[in-house]
């Protein structure tokens, strides 16, 4: 079986590339063929993959007058889709479901896979219009979590197929046995608003006057890095450090003591499953949509109302002093997450894929 993965740019280091590489190595494992279709750039992953799977990539990036660009682009699909006979093709965000009116391969079956919820961009009226492209012409439309399931069946009038399915994290890969950890509190996410790493300085502007000899690490790049940096020094909050990108994630996860999750809403909340992978304990706003279908609060991590800052700070304090309760969340979440297992998730996309292949 073939399955060609239509993505905005397969060089990201972002969390979308991630479950894709992931997915994409274990379906090769079981035996399908894949190529990686980037919108532009994207001819080397950042994320390793199997040397099977093929990477290629529209160019988008030689164009800056967008209409051009999309233009092009249905033209380089078109030819790609006439050459290979694909069994599926899977827009890895619905806003490339644009493109399907413009692929005429009557033996292809097409899926359309969010990574967002589906309130999270409602002010664009692409992705509204994607999405309900997506929900009556695509084949099926897989969403990540169950909350994400209700909203499209409520919002969206037609849906040919709906099918909720979690992202997949290598669990057997990730777990390493951690020997020893710092005081450090960990926070992981692109500088962008949506991650709200203001309100997370706020936090630890009152989490650290309890907390002398603890730091909080923030580690990723940014539209935000200065207006972050500048509140830092501005406003003289203690042990903070911006940190850029890593290349190493899995050291960070295994060198700090509890990882904290502020962003305003998630698609899912990828790092919260790497971080318990790690055996990190986690920390979250209950933002919609995706923390609180992997923390079960005060189990497996803490869930702290979306929003208030002083709640979160409280939680950060209790939990850094309670060393005893960070092992036993961590021991508790090693187990949950096997819901999440790379093979368990990939045997639902293959059941998929078996349900399309039979509906005539």
């Amino acid at each position: 079986m073939k399955i060609l993965f239509l993505i905005h740019d397969m060089s990201k280091g972002a969390g979308t590339e991630r479950v894709l590489a992931t997915l994409s190595n274990q379906l090769v494992e079981k035996g399908y063929e894949i190529d990686i279709l980037s919108c532009q750039k994207g001819y080397k992953s950042h994320f390793q993959l199997v040397n099977s799977i093929n990477l290629y990539s529209l160019e988008g990036e030689k164009y800056s007058n967008s209409i051009l660009r999309r233009l092009a682009n249905i033209l380089k699909i078109r030819k790609i889709c006439k050459k290979n006979s694909y069994h599926f093709i899977v827009f890895v965000d619905v806003a490339l479901a644009i493109y399907l009116p413009f692929i005429k391969n009557k033996n292809t079956k097409f899926i359309s896979w969010e990574h967002f919820n589906y309130f999270a961009i409602t002010g664009s009226r692409l992705q509204k219009f994607a999405r309900t492209l997506s929900s009556r012409f695509c084949d099926a439309v897989v969403v990540i979590t169950k909350d994400d399931y209700k909203n499209y069946t409520a919002n969206e009038k037609r849906i040919n197929k709906i099918v909720q399915i979690y992202n997949p994290i290598s669990i057997s890969k990730t777990m390493d046995k951690v020997t020893s950890r710092e005081n450090v509190i960990l926070a992981v996410g692109r500088l962008e608003p949506q991650k709200n790493f203001i309100m997370l300085l706020d936090a630890w502007k009152q989490a650290s006057i309890d907390l002398n000899d603890w730091s909080l690490c923030v580690v990723g790049e940014g539209s935000q890095k200065t207006e972050l940096e500048l509140k830092i020094i501005n406003e003289n909050i203690e042990n903070v450090f911006i940190k850029g990108y890593s290349q190493d994630i899995k050291m960070e996860y295994q060198k700090a003591s509890i990882l904290v999750c502020s962003s305003l809403f998630e698609g899912f909340g990828m790092v919260l499953i790497e971080a318990q992978a790690n055996e990190l304990p986690v920390i979250s706003f209950d933002c919609p949509v995706g923390p609180r279908e992997i923390i079960e609060n005060n189990v497996n991590g803490i869930l702290v109302q979306n929003g208030d800052i002083t709640e979160l700070a409280n939680a950060i304090v209790k939990l850094a002093l309670a060393p005893d309760k960070r092992k036993q969340l961590s021991i508790n979440a090693l187990e949950s997450i096997k819901e999440f297992d790379v093979d368990k998730i990939t045997q639902k996309w293959e059941k998929l894929f078996l349900e399309l292949l039979e509906k005539k």
